[in-house]
C-alpha cells in the first residue's frame, strides 16, 4: 500500500477522485488516496468472494455477530501490529469491511441466528 498522499497519475486516483465528484464532494488527496489504496482493496475482496448477492453472509449473524467479527479483526491486528510491530494489512482490510456489515446490518440485532438462549 502506498502512504505518499500526492496524487498519481493512474487510472485509480482518476477514478477515486471521478467518483467522489459525482457524488458531490470535493475530492482532497487523501480522501482519494483513502478511496483507491484503503477502499478498493476492501471492495476488491467483497466483489471476489462468493458472497450472497442479498448479503446473506453477513446477515446470518446480525449487527452483534458483525461486532464480535470487529472485534477479533481488531484484536488480531492490535497483537500483530501494536504487541509485534508487524504490519497485517489483511486484518486491517478485513476489519474495515466487518465495520461495513456492521453499519449496514443495523435492523436485525441479531439476524437470522435469532436472540441468544431462545432455542427450542
Amino acid at each position: 500500500m502506498n502512504n505518499d498522499l500526492s496524487l498519481a497519475n493512474d487510472k485509480g486516483h482518476d477514478a477515486a477522485a471521478s467518483y467522489l465528484e459525482a457524488i458531490g464532494l470535493d475530492p482532497t488527496p487523501d480522501a482519494i488516496c483513502q478511496l483507491d489504496e484503503v477502499f478498493r482493496l476492501c471492495l476488491t475482496i467483497m466483489c471476489e468472494r462468493g458472497w450472497d448477492p442479498e448479503g446473506g453472509t453477513w446477515r446470518t449473524a446480525g449487527r452483534l455477530g458483525a461486532l464480535a467479527d470487529c472485534r477479533k479483526k481488531f484484536m488480531r491486528l492490535w497483537e500483530r501490529a501494536w504487541i509485534h510491530g508487524k504490519r497485517h494489512d489483511d486484518s486491517g482490510i478485513d476489519l474495515i469491511n466487518y465495520i461495513g456489515f456492521y453499519l449496514r446490518a443495523d435492523k436485525e440485532r441479531w439476524g437470522d441466528w435469532g436472540e441468544p438462549g431462545d432455542g427450542p
